[in-house]
């Protein structure tokens, strides 16, 4: 597997060299004192990875994220501020939130939390959470979130050329699965143009790959064999 192209198309953090494996885990929720287990993953293998850069293998993708089982706050992270917790305390007593987590997996629930809250602005980060809230649940609107912030990513200057090929090929596959062909076929042609694609043999391998299932109007995402291109 080409080190380089993972790198550069976000592989999922934390993929590991062991077999899957998850333990459960108990949790108190920071909001409200509610005692709570949920299983945890704690490892896993990735063989390869799909166009939307999901990994492929006994691998969870993405991992469980502990969620509060009765006000549906998303623990994103082990410690809180009391300002951030009174500011998430805000936005998960809200009906608007409420509304939102009855009928989303975890990590749409988490990327809409940020947003309701103000703490969406890292696009980066933002882009991350709704991509892997696309894996979890491939919806509409985590494609269009995650274009969203693919574009927002692509628009911020200090972003580096890393991010904003990762950005691009990212963006292409949402309209694609978006169902936006038109709009799919001149990013990834312009992404065969560009040179950076051109003199890596991977890249250029994925944007045709991409511009062939454009063309068949394929709105799903394909596995991607590194070790066969």
């Amino acid at each position: 597997m080409k080190t380089q192209l993972l790198a550069l198309l976000l592989l999922a953090a934390g993929a590991s060299v062991s077999a899957h494996t998850a333990t459960e885990k108990a949790f108190t929720c920071p909001i409200g004192g509610e005692t709570f287990s949920q299983t945890i993953d704690t490892s896993g293998t990735s063989f390869g990875m799909m166009t939307d850069t999901r990994p492929v293998g006994p691998i969870a993708a993405p991992f469980a994220i502990p969620q509060c089982p009765k006000n549906k706050f998303v623990m994103f992270k082990s410690q809180f501020s009391k300002a951030e917790l009174a500011k998430f305390e805000r936005v998960v007593n809200s009906a608007e939130y409420q509304k939102i987590a009855a009928q989303s997996p975890s990590y749409f629930a988490w990327g809409r939390m940020m947003e309701l809250a103000g703490e969406n602005t890292d696009a980066q980060q933002m882009l991350h959470i709704f991509l892997q809230a696309s894996w979890q649940s491939e919806s509409q609107e985590s494609f269009s979130k995650t274009l969203e912030y693919a574009d927002k990513v692509l628009a911020n200057k200090a972003t580096s050329r890393k991010d904003a090929l990762n950005a691009q090929f990212l963006r292409g596959e949402m309209l694609r699965k978006l169902g936006r062909f038109d709009e799919a076929k001149r990013v990834f042609t312009a992404l065969q143009k560009n040179p950076e694609v051109k003199q890596d043999k991977l890249f250029s391998q994925l944007a045709a790959l991409q511009l062939g299932l454009v063309a068949k109007k394929s709105t799903v995402s394909e596995i991607i064999d590194f070790d066969k291109k």
